[in-house]
């Protein structure tokens, strides 16, 4: 496939699930008010969704008119993605132990344990590569 055609399959994806993550993110808001003052609560699963897809639009963005201009840069890959796994990496392992300290049954919060190893390992993944890379290109 051409890489026009790669990136901008990249950028609708993105922009979809942008799109999705706002939609899902605008109607989780909750608003209560009583004479104690006003509470303001929303999901916060949706938001880290919604920042990891703003991350993904910018790559894809990015990588669009690098590759127009033949000046993509390959750090940009592990840059981005790096940030988007350590994010939900951190919240996922943050929300299950949140749950834990709240004596919250380990079983009904496992999936954010889970998800947070999977997303670790592809962090420390993407590190390797990377210092394997600057280590094979002599640039550290």
């Amino acid at each position: 496939m051409n890489k026009k055609i790669l990136n901008y399959i990249l950028i609708l994806l993105s922009v979809v699930l942008l799109g999705i993550s706002i939609y899902y993110f605008a109607t989780s808001f909750s608003f209560y008010q009583d004479e104690y003052g006003t509470d303001i609560s929303f999901d916060n699963d949706q938001m880290v969704l919604m920042l990891s897809a703003v991350v993904l639009l910018i790559f894809s963005i990015y990588k669009l008119v690098a590759d127009n201009k033949n000046t993509f840069n390959k750090d940009s890959v592990y840059i981005s993605f790096g940030i988007i796994s350590i994010v939900n990496s951190l919240y996922d392992f943050g929300a299950f132990f949140k749950a834990i300290a709240k004596e919250k049954p380990v079983l009904e919060n496992l999936d954010y344990c889970l998800s947070g190893i999977v997303f670790g390992v592809l962090f420390a993944y993407i590190l390797v590569s990377y210092l394997l890379e600057s280590k094979k290109n002599k640039t550290i």
